[in-house]
This record gives structure tokens, C-alpha cells and sequence, in this order.
């Protein structure tokens, strides 16, 4: 069995996903990546914005969605000493202002995002 401790120190492929949404099971199956958390859609509690934007403010999206992201994202960290995480966005799962919100934030938070192909 493989573990993280005794694969850390010879093992160049350190990268750790952060599954954000479904459909991660082609990069877990695959067996070149360490599994992380994995946040379902509907556990991100997003708030629509407001369709009328105040001047020079952008929409706001509310909800817990961005504390559930970085405790995880945290709480992974803690998890794989040294990983690489990369977090895998499915994007059927969300709708194009959630996905551009979360982007956004991953960006703010300096979290990398990963395609499929980046965890192979």
C-alpha cells in the first residue's frame, strides 16, 4: 500500500487533486495523482448575483462556497506535505457565472487549476 510519507521523498509525481464539482474519476482511476478532497456542486452554497451592478463594484456571489474551497484546500495541504494541489474544476457541473466565480477566486487565492491531462 502505498502511503504519502513513504512515497514522498522518491516520488516526482507529488501532485494532489482537489476535486471541485464531479466527474474526477478519470484522473483517481488513473493512479498517477493523490486524491485530496473532493467538494460536490451542491456542496458549494453560491448565492446568484445581483443583476444590477452598483458603480465600480463587481457582482458580489454569495454564499459559503469560498470558505468550503479554501478549508479544503487548507485541510489538503496539511494532508500531502509538499504536494503539488491542483484543483480540477468539472465544469458540467456548474453554471458559467459559478465557474467564473470560483476561477476567479482559485486565482485570488493563488490555487492552481488543473486540466485532466495535467495529473497524468
Amino acid at each position: 500500500m502505498r502511503t504519502w510519507t513513504s512515497m514522498t521523498w522518491n516520488n516526482d509525481n507529488k501532485k494532489v487533486l482537489l476535486g471541485l464539482g464531479a466527474h474526477h474519476m478519470d484522473i483517481i482511476l488513473k493512479d498517477s495523482a493523490w486524491v485530496g478532497h473532493l467538494l460536490s456542486g451542491y456542496s458549494l452554497l453560491m448565492d446568484y448575483p445581483n443583476q444590477k451592478k452598483e458603480q465600480n463594484k463587481e457582482e458580489v456571489v454569495g454564499g459559503t462556497w469560498k470558505h468550503a474551497i479554501k478549508v479544503s484546500y487548507e485541510a489538503t495541504q496539511q494532508a500531502f506535505p509538499g504536494g503539488v494541489i491542483l484543483a480540477h474544476l468539472d465544469h458540467m457541473s456548474f453554471k458559467s457565472w459559478q465557474k467564473n466565480a470560483i476561477t476567479s477566486f482559485l486565482a485570488e487565492q493563488n490555487i492552481q487549476v488543473g486540466k485532466p491531462s495535467d495529473f497524468f
